[in-house]
């Protein structure tokens, strides 16, 4: 009898299984990160396919850009060298904060790289004298270059992690891992030139520029 249970419930196991296998896996719709940004709602729990190239990559999430896009990738299996060339096939993830602020990031799937070398493309902004550069929602995952920024404060961050970094002419509070600059590097009162992109920070409902490269001038 022992035997007999045995095998109906391997049966029932393997009809299971045929019957899993016989639903269509949900297709991947090919959006650019672009298309994600100016509608993230459009897309929400979209399975969708990207291409970008990285900006940063660290175990379990990369950043990647494309024609001056950004956007994050979390749950990546490996970390990635910068500049690498990915595709991303995951989930769109959003999050609205109110006030028709939407966080957005892809989860993904599975990603793998197709190439290297590919050239960032940030718009470009020179701050002059005491101008002060107001960044605003409209900023939100653009690359962008910002060169003749003073600065005025730097700080370590609650987990102490990051870097904490504020710019006199400059409308919102920088970070970046404390894991990529020599922290001799900075210095209050002198001038810099950074890449990064505005980005929001769900956890405290505000908006950080996240520093990708940072140079004394």
């Amino acid at each position: 009898m022992g035997k007999k249970k045995f095998l109906i419930f391997l049966v029932v196991i393997l009809i299971i299984v045929a019957l899993l296998l016989s639903f269509p896996s949900p297709s991947a719709i090919s959006v650019t990160i672009s298309e994600i940004n100016s509608n993230p709602s459009q897309f929400s729990n979209s399975i969708i396919r990207a291409m970008g190239t990285v900006l940063l990559s660290y175990p379990s999430a990369s950043v990647i850009e494309e024609e001056g896009e950004v956007i994050y990738v979390l749950n990546v299996s490996e970390v990635y060298d910068k500049s690498d060339r990915i595709e991303v096939i995951g989930k769109v993830i959003t999050v609205d904060m109110g006030e028709g602020k939407i966080d957005r990031w892809i989860e993904a799937i599975s990603t793998r790289q197709v190439g290297k070398g590919y050239s960032f493309q940030p718009k470009f902004y020179e701050v002059v004298g005491d101008q002060t550069l107001v960044l605003n929602d409209s900023h939100i995952n653009k690359l962008m270059k910002i060169s003749n920024l003073t600065l005025v404060s730097f700080t370590s961050s609650p987990d102490g992690r990051f870097f904490l970094l504020n710019f006199t002419q400059l409308n919102v509070e920088c970070f970046l891992r404390k894991a990529e600059i020599d922290s001799q590097l900075l210095k209050e009162g002198e001038n810099y030139e950074i890449l990064g992109f505005l980005t929001y920070i769900t956890t405290t409902y505000s908006s950080l520029f996240r520093i990708v490269e940072i140079y004394k001038m």
